[in-house]
């Protein structure tokens, strides 16, 4: 539930999934936010390659 102005609604939630090479689910980002999320993606990526 979000709430703007005093009123509640359903807002959006962002989320995203790594999927590995494997098909299994390697984490999973509940509340993605919309700046800058990219960027844990690709150090996420970076790590796990490293």
């Amino acid at each position: 539930m979000k709430s703007f102005l005093g009123k509640s609604f359903l807002g959006i939630v962002r989320s995203s999934v790594l999927i590995g090479p494997d098909g299994r689910i390697e984490h999973v980002w509940e509340k993605a936010p919309a700046k800058g999320h990219a960027s844990q993606v690709f150090e996420r990526l970076r790590q796990r390659n490293s």
